[in-house]
């Protein structure tokens, strides 16, 4: 965590209650940092989503970050499968690198998952540039699609169920794409937002796997993504935060031996862990 980053309160929302101010003042903040956003298109998105995860600055109620989440059940083969489907989501420049966000998503999963124990809970979410890619590698130990790890047979079932069902032929199963029509216009990351560039590309593998995976993001075409959720999944994200290397301690190879251990990663935390 920034201790640096001005703090900010998030609060879990049903979508049927915002008023229609915040309302308007969720989609402006989604133009900062998007183009090709028409308001009915994203009214209409919100009003199929069950709640918002909205970010407040402290002390205020002025709004810097929210993320629409859709909770669902679906059938895959006579199997009950939970899917929570991220939709819109976007967050002020300065709190990039704070943790509410992911914390408030982790916290609404794991009350669906301690509610159902036993039924399979995926998050779904598309990529329309690296940084959404990132959250999910960064944080979930099954996640999809991945470098060096092909997609299994079901999880592979489960997003062609969902992807294709949300989004019908603009849906690519062959490739895990999103592509909008030629004559339709394209939600897409403004330039200059998000860039990727040599030095990120070889200093991330998992920025280079996406930008392979999905090469016309810049244009608005999205990576169709799938993570799996656990129940262990927050204490594996509390010691992951409560370990995290720091150059200039004397016991940084201590944490190391234990990052190991739980299976996180040891090098290059520093960059990839404030994205």
């Amino acid at each position: 965590m920034n201790f640096l980053l001005p703090r900010v309160v998030p609060k879990i929302r049903k979508s049927s209650d915002l008023s229609e101010e915040t309302k308007q003042s969720l989609f402006i903040l989604l133009t900062r940092y998007y183009s090709g956003v028409s308001e009915k298109s994203f009214l209409d998105d919100l009003s199929e989503k069950s709640h918002v995860i909205v970010l407040y600055e402290a002390g205020s109620e002025l709004i810097v970050g929210f993320s629409t989440l859709l909770s669902k059940s679906i059938d895959v083969n006579g199997k009950q499968v939970n899917v929570v489907y991220s939709g819109d989501t976007v967050l002020e420049k300065k709190y990039w690198g704070s943790s509410a966000l992911g914390v408030s998503f982790l916290y609404y999963l794991f009350l669906i998952k301690l509610w159902n124990p036993m039924t399979p809970l995926y998050w779904m979410l598309i990529s329309k540039g690296y940084k959404t890619y990132l959250k999910m590698a960064n944080n979930f130990q099954v996640y999809y699609p991945r470098l060096n790890h092909p997609t299994p047979a079901f999880e592979n079932e489960v997003m062609n169920l969902f992807y294709g069902s949300k989004f019908g032929s603009h849906y690519h199963s062959e490739n895990g794409l999103i592509i909008p029509g030629i004559d339709e216009m394209a939600c897409k990351v403004k330039e200059g937002v998000a860039p990727i560039d040599d030095i990120l590309i070889a200093k991330i593998p998992e920025v280079k796997f996406f930008a392979d995976r999905n090469s016309g993001w810049k244009v608005g075409n999205e990576l169709a993504c799938i993570a799996k959720m656990e129940l262990t999944m927050p204490l594996r994200y509390g010691f992951k935060k409560l370990f995290q290397k720091n150059p200039g301690a004397k016991n940084s190879d201590f944490y190391s031996k234990i990052r190991r251990r739980l299976g996180l990663p040891v090098n290059g935390l520093e960059v990839r862990g404030k994205i």
